[in-house]
């Protein structure tokens, strides 16, 4: 497994930023994704014009949870006022019926966090251009009050009986945000 993540960051030269999901906690502990991955569960980089925060949230028994310590590092990251900024976290948090894949139609509280309405009033008072994540599989890009959610498509995830080999491009160019949706079929 070591030598497999080695490969992927030469592979991206280092500018990799993984975004924890619960397929990576099926198979690794937090400890070990950490160690693999060399990131935390929180995290920030930046590139011209954007400010990018990484949190995770962590699905259990009855629901997937930000926990307290997260959202109260996140307030204190969108305090900064300098930069616009893209929230990233593997679960989405737009509650919106058509951001639910057919695995989670009967059951959003599988797919959406349990405190998705207090991150939307969040992000809605900071500079927050878009919220990202993956987790329900199938493109979802709508702007919600304000905030552009963009879900990224499961390159892998069946459609129809065919892979859907398609995947998001992220283009930020003076200080605006493009989302590019690709197929490879």
């Amino acid at each position: 497994m070591d030598l497999l993540w080695k490969k992927v960051n030469i592979l991206f030269d280092k500018r990799m930023h993984h975004i924890f999901g619960n397929h990576d906690l099926d198979h690794l502990t937090l400890d070990e994704l950490k160690t693999l991955s060399g990131q935390e569960e929180k995290q920030v980089f930046f590139t011209p014009g954007f400010r990018h925060i990484i949190v995770s949230a962590y699905r259990n028994t009855t629901g997937i949870d930000v926990a307290p310590d997260t959202l109260s590092w996140l307030t204190s990251q969108l305090n900064n006022k300098g930069e616009r900024v893209i929230v990233y976290m593997h679960y989405p948090i737009s509650e919106d019926p058509d951001n639910l894949s057919y695995y989670h139609k009967n059951h959003p509280e599988r797919a959406f966090v349990r405190q998705a309405a207090q991150l939307r009033q969040l992000l809605s008072t900071s500079n927050c251009s878009a919220f990202i994540n993956g987790h329900t599989h199938f493109p979802f890009d709508k702007k919600i009050n304000g905030l552009r959610h963009i879900t990224v498509p499961s390159f892998a995830e069946d459609d129809k009986g065919v892979p859907m080999a398609a995947a998001g491009i992220l283009e930020l160019t003076n200080a605006t945000i493009k989302y590019h949706l690709l197929s490879f079929r």
